[in-house]
């Protein structure tokens, strides 16, 4: 069985989100002017794993952390953000 869960996103270069392990992300969205990753999960997984989202504005130069997937950037007004999510 499968859910889609939200997973608020705060507007900080790295921060860990706890999700599901398996959890697997489909998007990201901005939801009441927040960004959110919507992720494919499953319910009854009670393990959670930290991941790694790193938020990246247009123009922000950054190292390359730690693998990390592009998952869709945000506009919120003239600021746009990029989110990447570790694997």
């Amino acid at each position: 069985m499968n859910a889609v869960w939200k997973f608020p996103v705060k507007l900080m270069f790295s921060q860990e989100i706890e999700m599901p392990v398996g959890a697997r992300p489909l998007c990201v969205q901005l939801q009441a002017f927040r960004p959110c990753i919507w992720a494919l999960v499953d319910p009854n997984t009670k393990e959670t794993t930290s991941r790694r989202v790193s938020v990246v504005a247009t123009g922000q130069e950054f190292d390359d952390f730690p693998p990390a997937d592009y998952l869709g950037t945000v506009q919120m007004g003239e600021l746009v953000f990029h989110i990447f999510v570790s694997s």
